[in-house]
């Protein structure tokens, strides 16, 4: 009886084990990206971290208005604002993309590429309308474009996380800023 005992108890701590072990890789320190030239600031990170739960290390990122260096490109986001469109209004934001690779293009990917987390960290839907600018395909090699990125509302007052993200491969560089309505 002590042996099934034994093996019902080890059936049940296995997975506790298991979970302890294998837990999440994030230790807090969000080190993991490239930094900016400019202030050693954490620029750019690849795959998911613990950013978008972690309002304190929400402080550490560039603000709208820095320029991010990522794989192939320099990033400009600014002029975060409310923009008022027909019956709604929107949050809406200027990007520049320099790309500074010689070879390959920036993928912009169309509406994919943003996240935009309001300040209860909701992610907001991106948008396209008429009246805005819009880089939805690709940025050629040494070229250098500016458009508009716009997400669903409201525009409510607070802090706002935007991200930027070539493509779904969790090793691509990820460029993230933070900004205030």
């Amino acid at each position: 009886m002590t042996v099934r005992r034994a093996i019902a108890a080890l059936a049940l701590a296995s997975p506790l084990v298991l979970a302890a072990c294998g837990g999440s890789d994030d230790d807090g320190d969000d080190d993991s990206g490239t930094t900016d030239t400019a202030g050693g600031t954490p620029a750019a990170s690849s795959g998911e971290t613990a950013v978008e739960d972690d309002p304190v290390a929400d402080s550490d990122l560039p603000a709208v208005g820095e320029t991010i260096s990522i794989d192939k490109a320099d990033i400009t986001v600014d002029n975060l604002r409310a923009f008022d469109r027909e019956s709604t209004t929107q949050v809406c934001a200027d990007v520049n993309f320099t790309v500074t690779s010689e070879t390959e293009p920036l993928q912009v990917r169309g509406l994919a590429a943003w996240k935009l987390y309001d300040p209860e960290q909701l992610p907001r839907t991106q948008t396209v309308s008429e009246e805005t600018d819009h880089v939805l395909d690709e940025v050629g090699p040494g070229q250098s474009e500016d458009g508009t990125i716009c997400f669903d509302g409201p525009a409510d007052p607070g802090e706002y996380r935007l991200s930027f993200q070539e493509n779904f491969e969790a090793e691509t560089d990820r460029a993230e800023w933070i900004g205030t309505l």
